[in-house]
């Protein structure tokens, strides 16, 4: 079962890696314009296009920033949730089911953490409110507000979904010990 699994889990990362690599390579011939009526480069556009749409636009143009980072956000978010999809995916490839409720539920908290630092960097940095994935980010998160009514920076920072996140983690790390303690328990029964 191992070979089988660590073959699976190989796969995944293998189609998440040549995932990034095309949108990494997207991101460099951002920033150095070439032609886009060239064959090659009309052909890694077109097929990094779906990847890097749900990011288009979410640096404001008010910005006036030098680089095009749609495919750079693009990158780190697939690293992430695809890093995250395949520990997920690998819990259920686990033989017990003590290690699969261990490792799926680490999983989930590490999702929804990387939620709450998002949300997090879209509101400091002001990111464009009106994207999709700005709006999904933000929608999903709506939860997190509310526990303490006030921020700090001048409204960038919201002290509540700070305050989720610290709690969040605190949990999972609390969380992950009772799991370790009764998976523990049960190997040496």
């Amino acid at each position: 079962m191992d070979r089988v699994k660590d073959l699976i889990i190989k796969m995944f990362y293998s189609i998440l890696g040549v995932i990034v690599a095309f949108i990494l390579v997207r991101f460099l011939l951002d920033q150095i314009e070439l032609n886009e009526e060239n064959a090659i480069i009309a052909f890694l556009i077109n097929v990094t296009d779906g990847f890097v749409a749900p990011f288009a636009e979410i640096i404001p143009s008010s910005y006036n920033f030098p680089l095009v980072l749609d495919a750079g956000f693009a990158v780190l978010i697939y690293i992430t949730w695809g890093t995250v999809l395949v520990l997920f995916i690998a819990a259920f490839l686990q033989e017990s089911k003590k290690e699969i409720v261990k490792d799926s539920t680490d999983a989930i908290f590490k999702f929804v953490e990387s939620l709450l630092v998002l949300r997090l960097v879209f509101d400091f940095f002001a990111l464009n409110a009106d994207t999709p994935f700005v709006k999904l980010i933000t929608n999903s998160t709506t939860w997190a507000e509310g526990l303490i009514e006030s921020s700090f920076l001048g409204e960038r920072m919201s002290i509540s979904v700070l305050l989720m996140l610290f709690i969040i983690v605190i949990f999972d790390l609390i969380t992950e010990r009772i799991i370790e303690m009764i998976v523990s328990e049960s190997k040496s029964e």
